[in-house]
């Protein structure tokens, strides 16, 4: 059996007009998914014991949400891509240990969640692995590739501690009877020994070379992700834009409920709310750096609530240079 989101109506609605038509990318938009294989695929790391934590891996359970990592135990965190399709359940596994990694492959990360449920991670799905078994919304499927970093030589030992990060919450356990909520992160602290033994001096200095190493690794994913962000518009048909930008709702006419605002977040800040129809709001491209954002809208009706949600990945580009 599997829990389902409970405060998220997702519709067709809340379409940005940014003078040109936005490419692909509203909450509907999915794409094909394969689940990770049930039977035991496990890193051939040992189980992390003792040793230090290596990085934390972080995945937001939205679509275009980041996956991140952090090498001070989460204080900070770089951008090695993001999550294309979120996971709307949990599904149901015989596992007796809450909140720790279950199997772990190349072919993606099994995690326990509360008792008995497990979520997804999974890397790009190969066009190779296309015809293969899927299961329908129990992943989170991630831009990262299978082979390397996270799903290679950096992947989390069986065993590593997961934990649920929720919004304006600090990471933590995960609560008995957890169901999935929109915004939701999972935070995987992922411990690697370094190759040989750390318990003399030249250990000790192997260790510190082996963070180097993983630190290197990982923020080489991060650079290529970031220098690459203006053909992955390109290629996807987002759009890349400048400037003063005017965002515009399109509310579906026979939307049951009354529309009291709209409001827009970019990368999940809250920047502008609107009253009065039509809802618009000329966004200044210039208040942010070159790259990826994120940008929300949201129609709340009289109560409060969100009537509808909508998410867009564009890339902002003002610099003069390539």
């Amino acid at each position: 059996m599997f829990s389902s989101f409970t405060n998220m109506r997702h519709k067709i609605a809340a379409a940005l007009t940014l003078g040109l038509t936005l490419g692909p990318g509203s909450c509907n938009r999915c794409l094909a998914q394969q689940v990770v294989p049930n039977a035991p695929s496990a890193s051939s790391v040992a189980s992390p014991a003792a040793t230090a934590e290596t990085y934390r891996l972080r995945v937001e359970n939205e679509l275009y949400g980041r996956v991140e990592a952090s090498f001070d135990g989460g204080k900070s965190y770089i951008l090695l891509g993001r999550v294309t399709h979120p996971s709307t359940a949990v599904v149901s596994d015989a596992s007796v240990s809450p909140g720790s990694v279950l199997r772990a492959s190349s072919e993606g990360i099994a995690a326990t969640t509360c008792a008995g449920s497990i979520i997804k991670i999974r890397p790009a799905l190969a066009a190779a692995s296309a015809a293969a078994t899927r299961q329908k919304d129990v992943e989170i499927i991630t831009s990262l590739s299978s082979s390397k970093g996270v799903f290679a030589k950096l992947l989390p030992p069986v065993g590593s501690t997961v934990l649920l990060h929720r919004p304006e919450h600090t990471p933590g356990p995960f609560p008995e009877g957890y169901t999935l909520s929109p915004g939701d992160a999972l935070v995987v602290v992922v411990s690697i020994p370094p190759p040989g033994p750390v318990s003399d001096v030249i250990g000790a200095g192997r260790e510190i070379t082996w963070q180097h190493s993983v630190r290197a690794q990982l923020e080489s994913i991060a650079a290529e992700y970031s220098e690459s962000a203006i053909i992955r518009a390109e290629s996807e048909k987002r759009k890349v834009t400048s400037g003063t930008l005017t965002l515009r709702p399109n509310l579906s006419p026979d939307e049951p409920d009354t529309v009291l605002a709209v409001t827009y977040l970019i990368d999940d800040v809250p920047v502008c709310a609107r009253t009065t129809a039509p809802y618009l709001f000329g966004w200044d491209t210039t208040t942010v750096s070159d790259g990826e954002h994120v940008i929300e809208v949201r129609a709340l009706s009289s109560s409060g609530s969100v009537i509808t949600r909508t998410r867009y990945l564009i890339v902002v580009k003002n610099s003069k240079g390539s």
